[in-house]
């Protein structure tokens, strides 16, 4: 048997021991009870990241669309020098006329519109002092057709026929149509704008491009 001498040189160990093994008991246990709490807040993290990423996809910013430098005009009637000339995109019928080399000695100007900004394929007629026209039988000549022949339908045409329209890729297309077979067909060309990523700025470079 252990006497009692022995007992009280080795109190100290009896006493100690328990004392350090509770220490390492709680150490464990405060790690064991921590993770979890680590685990759940790094788990928060990523969906919060993830979620703030699909939140950006979602807000695409409007792209800036790159428009074609240059078009090309016919310039037909009483100019000194009739033909098809290349210009500048933002130019106007003045500037069309003036590389033809201006209006020859029967050309009437009455009813031109100078200020009136080229589109492409536009054909500019010049008429003769004589002529007997209306100014909107003149307005017709010089813009009906080339508008005809360069507008995109927004209700009728399909993904390849939007895709013509400059800065329009498969996703926008995608969404024009997406768009019209959710809300029914555009009632004005002004609507473009509730799609997404066509803003104000999208809709001016394309005004003169589109119809319904």
């Amino acid at each position: 048997m252990i006497s009692f001498e022995r007992l009280k040189e080795n109190w100290k160990w009896f006493v100690a021991t328990p004392i350090v093994i509770g220490l390492i008991g709680s150490v464990l246990l405060w790690q064991f009870l921590s993770e979890p709490a680590v685990q759940s807040n790094d788990e928060e993290m990523l969906f919060t990241s993830l979620e703030q990423i699909e939140g950006k996809e979602e807000l695409e910013p409007e792209e800036d669309l790159v428009l074609p430098t240059t078009l090309f005009v016919d310039v037909k009637g009483e100019v000194r020098k009739p033909g098809v000339y290349e210009l500048q995109h933002d130019d106007r019928i003045v500037d069309a006329i003036y590389i033809a080399g201006g209006l020859s000695e029967n050309g009437s100007d009455l009813a031109i519109n100078y200020a009136q900004k080229l589109v492409d394929e536009m054909v500019i007629y010049v008429p003769h002092i004589d002529d007997d026209l209306e100014q909107g039988e003149i307005w017709e000549a010089n813009v009906g057709q080339a508008e005809e022949s360069t507008r995109v339908n927004l209700n009728q045409s399909n993904e390849l026929e939007l895709q013509t329209l400059p800065g329009i890729g498969p996703s926008k297309a995608a969404a024009i149509i997406s768009y019209r077979e959710e809300n029914g067909p555009f009632q004005t060309i002004e609507e473009l704008t509730n799609v997404p990523g066509f803003g104000s700025k999208t809709f001016t470079n394309l005004e003169l491009l589109i119809e319904v």
